[in-house]
Formats: structure tokens, C-alpha cells, sequence
């Protein structure tokens, strides 16, 4: 195996500036944990004043230290790694740090550790069972979603500990969509449950995505026996009761099993409006959209009329 030479090892500026930074942070972490006289040797060197031309002489000794490592993937350092595997040719625990890139968002290390063949689907060995990619989604690192994706081997249906795949907990990131948009658009199933999970509980920007990529709208969900409009209607999202019509939601559609809800039971064979009465028997709340009504009995008559 070839040494990598100072030039190679810090080739300008940035690589320089990012060994520095994530020797500051293993730095600033141990002060923080009053265990900064634990360290020793060159470890203890580099960290008390990070110095990248140390960390190349001292190399060997620095490189294998588990926890020098552990703050180069979460500080997104790529030459350290560099030093690991190329000069050093240590290959140990690349899916750990892989995860750790996942977890802190380190889109670079993600891709290098990638390229250096480290499993991209591997889980965690723990209760939660995630994946980088479920990380990287968890966090809202999409910058590391978007890396993880783009490698050829990337597995979008591995589940965690609950079944869920990395979309499954995109589309349940509030007020962030950017994940599951790349995810979506990246061809990951997206499932009957899920589609009825997302109209009854995450709104409007959620239930776009799921419908532009190809999500039946009259699909039922196999946990839950009911549709994504009855799931709308149930929670009183207008707006997306609204869209789900308009992308072809029959408003006639029953359920298919008894549904539980909010302290409501909802009968198999209940359509959305069903469950709009259902859920106030003396008529709408006034607290909800009093369009909501409306828009589904206009779009009940529309239906049957269509049929006749």
C-alpha cells in the first residue's frame, strides 16, 4: 500500500481547515467531559493543538484511535479517512462510522466511505435497527440523503426495528419535505398504509408529494382498511381532502373493516362522509371547516351522477 504524502493528505486549504476542525471538536468535547488529560501520545498532541503535519507523521498512532475517527465522521472530515484506509490500510468499523456520517449529516464522509466499499444498508446493532439513510432522514441531513441515494447499492426498502423504511419516516418529518422528496423521486415504494398515514395526520405538502409520485388515492390500506380520503376526513384536513378528490379520490368509496379513531368507531362500509357524521352526530363541529361539508356532499352528488 502506497504512503500518502503531506500534499496528498491535505492538498489545500479545506482539507487542512476540516482535520483542524475535527480535531477541535474531539478537543472541545472531552474538556466538556473533564476527561481531556485521558488522553496520550500523539492523540493528545494533535488534539491539544491540531497541526495536520503531526497528524501525517503521527499517523499510524492517530488514525487507529477510535474516537479520533468518531469526530472526523461526524465533523465531515474525508482526509482523515483518507489517512485511515489508503496510507494506514485500516478498514475497521467503516458501517459504524458510515452511521455516525448518517447521524451528524457528513455528506462527504458518507460518499468517500461509500466509494471505499463500506456496506451502505448496514444497521445498527441496537433496539432501533436504522440505517444511515434512516439517520440522515431522522436528522433532516438531506444533503446526506441525497449521498446515500446516489450510491448504486443503496437499499430504500430496508426497515428499521418498526417496519419503517426511510420514507416512511421522510413523510413524517413536520414541516420538512425535502427528504421525502428526494426519496420519492428516487423511486422508494411508497405504500397504501403509508399514503393513509400521511392524509390523516402530516397535510398538504406530504399528500403532493406521495400523489405526484404515483400514489393511488383510492388505495386501501391493508393495516387499516380504510382510504386516504376517509383518513383526510377523520382529521378534518380540508385542503387535503380537497386535493385528494381533485387527483380522482371517490367520495363513494367504502371502508373495509372497522375503523377506530379519536374515540370514534367508524363501521366497515363507511364512506367519507360516513365518517364526517359519524364524528359529530348533531352535525359539523363549528371548530371545523364548515367548507368541508360542502366540498365532500358536491363532490358525492358529481360522483353519482357520473354513474348514472
Amino acid at each position: 500500500m502506497e504512503m500518502l504524502s503531506l500534499a496528498e493528505f491535505v492538498p489545500d486549504r479545506a482539507a487542512e481547515e476540516a482535520v483542524v476542525r475535527a480535531l477541535d471538536e474531539m478537543r472541545r468535547v472531552y474538556t466538556n467531559q473533564g476527561c481531556l488529560d485521558e488522553l496520550q501520545g500523539a492523540v493528545a498532541d494533535v488534539v491539544m493543538s491540531p497541526d495536520p503535519q503531526v497528524v501525517h507523521a503521527h499517523r499510524a498512532e492517530v488514525c487507529r484511535d477510535h474516537f479520533v475517527m468518531l469526530h472526523a465522521a461526524e465533523t465531515d472530515c474525508v482526509p482523515l479517512f483518507r489517512l485511515r484506509i489508503e496510507d494506514v490500510g485500516d478498514r475497521s468499523n467503516l458501517e459504524f462510522f458510515l452511521q455516525e456520517a448518517g447521524l451528524h449529516g457528513a455528506a462527504r464522509v458518507i460518499r468517500y466511505l461509500g466509494e471505499q466499499g463500506a456496506d451502505v444498508n448496514a444497521v445498527q446493532n441496537d433496539n432501533q435497527r436504522m440505517t444511515a439513510l434512516h439517520w440522515a432522514v431522522y436528522q433532516l441531513h438531506s444533503d446526506a440523503v441525497a449521498a446515500l441515494i446516489a450510491h448504486p447499492e443503496i437499499d430504500l426498502e430496508r426497515v428499521d426495528a418498526r417496519g419503517r423504511t426511510a420514507l416512511d419516516l421522510a413523510l413524517h418529518r413536520r414541516g420538512h419535505t425535502e427528504s421525502a422528496e428526494l426519496l420519492a423521486a428516487a423511486g422508494a415504494r411508497i405504500s397504501p398504509d403509508t399514503v393513509v398515514s400521511v392524509a390523516r395526520s402530516q397535510g398538504l405538502p406530504f399528500v403532493e408529494i406521495v400523489l405526484r409520485h404515483g400514489a393511488d388515492p383510492n388505495a386501501y390500506g391493508p393495516k387499516t382498511g380504510i382510504a386516504p380520503l376517509h383518513a383526510a376526513v377523520s382529521t378534518h384536513h380540508l385542503f387535503t381532502v380537497q386535493r385528494l378528490l381533485q387527483a380522482g379520490a371517490d367520495p363513494l368509496l367504502p371502508t373495509r373493516r372497522i375503523f377506530r379513531a379519536r374515540g370514534v368507531k367508524y363501521p366497515r362500509g363507511a364512506t367519507p362522509l360516513d365518517y364526517l357524521d359519524l364524528a359529530d352526530p348533531g352535525g359539523i363541529n363549528p371548530a371545523w371547516p364548515p367548507a368541508l361539508r360542502e366540498l365532500l356532499t358536491r363532490a358525492v352528488a358529481e360522483r353519482t351522477q357520473e354513474r348514472g
